[in-house]
């Protein structure tokens, strides 16, 4: 350690106070000599300005005589002032009358000003002033005079002064050194103390008390320092002892190791895995310990945290048990140089985990294997229960749209139809509910006018309307209502509620649809009011649960209304995706109830001052361009009933129908002449409807396809899109909606052809 050099202190301390003491001077006379140097020519301006006004006066009767002696008599008696400089009398013509100059380098007829006045300028003060007399100006007085005095006074202020600063520097240096002793002489002492603590490590010194000033402040805050390091000392040597007891019974086996891969410390744990004492291992080579195996396979690691990085891995490793895995951790130990001089490896014990992470894998791959046939039984379930039912709607949906049968036998077909449909609902909604509890429904988002969807679903249900006698009017006060969402699901959400007011209204019911703007966070409210049933408080705690039924539906209801209340829970679930918010409301039983939805639109709607008319006119299916009779239609369905049925309805409407049972029969029909438009199943015997389909478009890159599957997810319908059909249809189908999309297949391949022609 340096000695500590006691003059250098006391140097800095003397260095210090006479900065100080020559900078506070210093600035102190600089300020006074500026006051004193501006002080003097304010007072030369003003003594001037007493001159001037006084010979003024004096001269105002020499100029009105003409008098010349007299005026220069007047100006002559400034040579009492020495610096004066110049002294000139003008008459009133500004033309010089008579002058005094004591310096002749002074040109008088330069001097002459525009304006009355004092200033200083180029080291003279300069003053000009009027002659008058009785308030008439008949002459001009000039007078400049020299700034020479005012220096001279300066020059003899900054020789006190510089004097003053000599005499005060003296002074400070007397008083450094009486002064610097009083705090160098303590700090030196502390310096002697600390060096003998750092030597001796005798963390018992003390220094003596230094006084109650700051330097005494300093001797305390350096015992309370030793004071600290003594007992940290002391705690250090019991945490020594502790971390001695904590590292040999810790389950975790540490070793340090050097550069040469021999032991320098291990602790209990490590040394009892290879049963071994840990004085055994310290000085012994990793590889002798280890086992060659394990040594090489952890050269590699070893060279990495010898170049300073730390490293962590996991490997197999011999336990006492017999093999296990292992997590090591090499931590590089680094010198004061920077050198790395070994390292620290921590090893855990692995193996209990891993065995538990291979438990947790393998019931994991159960939990999926189990979910897939789950969702494979529910697809394989829906297309099972809808394919049976498929050629009963086509049938019982012909049926009443004939109008050559009697009004009884179509009644009937009617029934037939909507048990089916209502059984066909009641599938989708189990598998909807499924779906959406288990986060696997996905939303085909687009912008659309919420206006539009709803007189859609208005139209679709135009006939339950009609049926039941119920007046349904609009209010929609916002048009467009552009929203971001899957409109399909959306109308499924009003269809739900819509038909819920529908049915359960009474007969000559009113129920009303507004589309309304509001403030908030949702911008967008849909209500749907009806005058029917209403609901007790009861109901409405649990009417968008699933499977809750209201008390009409109870054993001691007559339960005419049906249905497993999945709708309001499903409609819920759907409005929650899109991020709205669904709620009901009702007065009481026989009130009439009241559905809200809220959602957010994409961007302010115009408001219209009247709502759209209530009436809703179904929307006309799309114009024919051709007769069926020359479509060559390739039908394709494993179900022979489902088949036989589509072909006997299509081949009545003039469709030229080539029916198939799998692929390979459609490809054979396929091949035997042109192909204007695919219906086709997916599920077949020998491949499916998807690679049929792409299929057949390779050869007819201008085909169409519509698919008509018991299949419905929507997994399904993106695969069946991505195939090249046109559209999707989940069985069962009414030939309404058949004939429909046909329609729009149709068109879509002649708008297509003309485009192209």
């Amino acid at each position: 350690m340096n000695a500590v050099k006691p003059s250098s202190l006391r140097r800095k301390i003397t260095a210090i106070i006479l900065l100080i003491s020559f900078s506070v001077l210093l600035v102190a006379a600089a300020v006074l000599a500026s006051y004193e140097l501006v002080s003097s020519r304010r007072n030369v301006l003003r003594n001037l300005a007493m001159t001037a006004e006084i010979t003024a006066s004096n001269t105002t009767a020499a100029l009105m005589y003409q008098d010349r002696q007299v005026a220069y008599e007047v100006l002559a008696a400034l040579r009492a002032d020495p610096y004066v400089e110049l002294a000139v009398l003008y008459d009133a013509a500004r033309e010089p009358f008579v002058s005094f100059t004591p310096n002749a380098a002074v040109a008088s007829n330069a001097l002459l000003r525009s304006a009355d006045g004092a200033e200083v300028s180029g080291g003279r003060a300069v003053i000009q002033c009027p002659v008058a007399q009785g308030g008439t100006r008949v002459g001009t007085l000039l007078i400049v005079k020299s700034l020479g005095g005012v220096y001279h006074r300066m020059t003899i202020f900054a020789w006190v002064l510089a004097g003053v600063l000599i005499i005060g520097a003296a002074l400070a240096v007397a008083l450094s050194a009486l002064m610097q002793r009083r705090i160098s002489d303590p700090i030196l002492v502390l310096a002697r103390l600390a060096t003998r603590v750092s030597q001796n490590k005798d963390y018992s010194a003390r220094a003596a008390n230094g006084g109650t000033d700051e330097i005494g402040e300093l001797t305390q805050a350096f015992n309370a320092m030793l004071d600290e390091i003594e007992r940290s000392h002391t705690a250090l040597l019991a945490r020594e002892a502790q971390l001695a007891l904590v590292t040999d019974n810790s389950s975790v086996s540490l070793a340090h190791l050097d550069r040469e891969h021999r032991f320098k410390f291990v602790n209990q744990t490590y040394a009892r895995r290879f049963k071994r004492k840990p004085r055994d291992l310290i000085g012994v080579h990793l590889s002798s310990i280890i086992g060659e195996k394990l040594y090489a396979a952890s050269i590699p690691h070893i060279r990495e945290v010898l170049q300073g990085r730390r490293v962590e891995f996991e490997l197999a490793a011999p336990f006492q048990e017999g093999e296990g895995w292992a997590h090591i951790v090499y931590v590089p130990e680094i010198g004061r140089g920077g050198e790395v001089l070994g390292f620290v490896a921590v090893v855990t014990d692995l193996t209990a985990r891993k065995r538990i992470e291979q438990e947790v894998e393998r019931a994991r791959d159960e939990a999926l294997a189990a979910s897939r046939a789950k969702d494979d039984f529910l697809a394989a379930l829906s297309h099972e229960l809808r394919t049976p039912l498929s050629p009963v709607l086509l049938l019982a949906s012909e049926g009443a749209n004939n109008p050559s049968l009697p009004d009884t036998v179509r009644t009937e077909f009617n029934l037939i139809r909507k048990s089916v449909e209502l059984e066909a609902r009641l599938i989708d909604d189990l598998l909807d509910l499924t779906r959406i509890t288990r986060g696997k429904l996905i939303l085909d988002r687009s912008e659309f006018d919420l206006a539009d969807a709803l007189l859609e679903t208005i139209t679709i249900l135009n006939g339950e309307i009609s049926q039941k006698g119920v007046q349904v009017v609009t209010d929609f006060r916002i048009t467009p209502a552009i929203v971001h969402g899957d409109p399909v699901r959306l109308r499924q959400v009003f269809w739900n509620v819509i038909s819920n007011a529908v049915k359960f209204s009474s007969r000559g019911g009113r129920i009303v649809v507004a589309l309304l703007p509001q403030a908030g966070p949702f911008n967008l409210l849909i209500r749907i009011t009806d005058d029917g049933i209403g609901m007790t408080p009861k109901e409405l705690s649990v009417v968008f649960d699933a499977f809750a039924q209201g008390e009409h539906a109870q054993s001691t209801g007559s339960h005419r209304f049906g249905g497993l209340g999945l709708g309001l829970a499903i409609s819920r679930s759907l409005v929650e995706l899109h991020g709205g918010v669904i709620s009901a409301s009702s007065a009481g039983r026989g009130k009439g109830t009241t559905i809200t939805i809220e959602l957010l639109a994409m961007a302010a709607s115009t408001a219209s001052s009247s709502s759209r008319p209530p009436s809703v006119v179904a929307e006309a299916p799309a114009q024919m361009e051709t007769s069926p009779s020359s479509c060559r239609l390739l039908l394709v369905d494993d179900h022979g009933p489902t088949r036989a049925t589509l072909q006997q309805l299509l081949s009545r409407r003039g469709y030229n129908v080539l029916p198939a049972g799998s692929v390979a029969e459609a490809l054979a029909l396929a091949d035997q002449g042109t192909i204007d438009l695919v219906v086709s199943d997916i599920g077949l015997p020998d491949g499916d409807g998807c690679m049929l389909m792409q299929a057949v478009k390779k050869k007819w890159p201008q085909v169409r396809g519509i698919a008509l599957s018991g299949y419905g997810a929507d997994e399904d319908i993106a695969r069946s899109r991505a195939a090249g059909f046109s559209a999707h249809l989940t069985k069962p189908v009414n030939t309404a909606l058949l004939d429909r999309r046909i329609a729009e297949v149709r068109a879509e391949t002649l708008a297509a052809a003309r485009h192209e022609s």
